[in-house]
């Protein structure tokens, strides 16, 4: 119980979910730190950043040592805690499995979230991103020990800003999905997981896409016979008791801005909690000298 690790995430993110799942698919039991990465920017904060130099979700922590990078946590948790392995014990499958691991992490997921994006829900990303970009200019002016990572970051939202309007670019990111599903197909075709006979690493980073995929309102694009074997290998990892524990969002989460505040308020939560019950019992008190 003491040395429980505590991991640092936010509900939504791809790389938090693919921790979490690692973390689940393996055994360990972790306590929860939600960092509010979409409203109040809570991976900016100093506290953090000396956990996260790169202010990003997620970050796990054991025994005071911080660990970044979701693939990290994941080798992590595999090396340090017992349960089932997450690596292939067969050279050539782990081989495999580390192809597929890279060819999932080296896709801009973030970059094909936002370019999706039509109308009314568009035009509201980009204010999002405006927003963003002018808290990063203010922090930079503030933090001058801090300004060159700052900078760095605004200069991302403004290259996905950008990204957002380049039709090339967009139809680009669409072909090589089309190109990733097919080698994904392909695979889950050859044998009973993606990197062989065993459950591993690959499986969990490609959940948590093919949900991610299926958040955007693209699951047509294996559905229906289209790509048979990857819908039938899609439906096996979402029916494993994981994708449920582990908070896998194949659909837009309901409450999700409640749900983090909720998490990140858990004292004053409880006391306005004990207020409300303790109000209705006065009440209930009240009421019941009138009958």
């Amino acid at each position: 119980m003491f040395n429980r690790p505590t991991l640092y995430h936010y509900p939504a993110s791809l790389s938090s979910q693919i921790a979490r799942l690692a973390l689940v698919e393996k055994g360990v039991r972790w306590k929860s730190r939600i960092v509010d990465v979409a409203r109040s920017h809570e991976n900016y904060k100093p506290w953090y950043l000396l956990l996260n130099s790169g202010g990003a979700v997620p970050t796990l922590v054991h025994k005071n040592v911080p660990l970044t990078d979701c693939i990290n946590i994941a080798l992590y948790a595999n090396n340090h805690f017992p349960g089932p392995a997450l690596y292939p014990a067969r050279a050539r499958e782990r081989e495999l499995m580390e192809q597929l691991v890279n060819l999932q992490q080296h896709y801009p997921v973030k970059e094909l979230s936002y370019g999706v994006l039509e109308g009314r829900a568009r035009r509201r990303a980009h204010a999002d991103l405006e927003r963003h970009k002018k808290m990063l200019e203010d922090l930079a002016k503030k933090n001058k020990e801090s300004e060159d990572f700052y900078v760095r970051k605004c200069e991302e939202v403004q290259r996905l800003s950008s990204r957002m309007e380049d039709q090339d670019y967009k139809q680009d990111i669409v072909n090589r999905l089309h190109e990733i599903l097919d080698v994904l197909d392909q695979a889950s075709s050859r044998q009973e997981w993606l990197a062989g006979p065993e459950y591993s690493l690959a499986d969990i980073v490609w959940t948590a896409f093919l949900a991610r995929i299926e958040f955007l309102g693209l699951a047509p694009l294996w559905e229906n016979g289209r790509r048979p074997n990857l819908e039938a290998y899609y439906e096996k990892v979402k029916a494993r008791k994981s994708f449920r524990k582990a908070r896998i969002y194949a659909r837009r989460p309901r409450w999700l801005a409640l749900r983090v505040f909720l998490a990140r308020h858990r004292t004053m939560t409880l006391i306005v909690l004990l207020l409300v019950v303790a109000a209705a019992a006065g009440a209930l008190a009240v009421l019941s000298g009138y009958l």
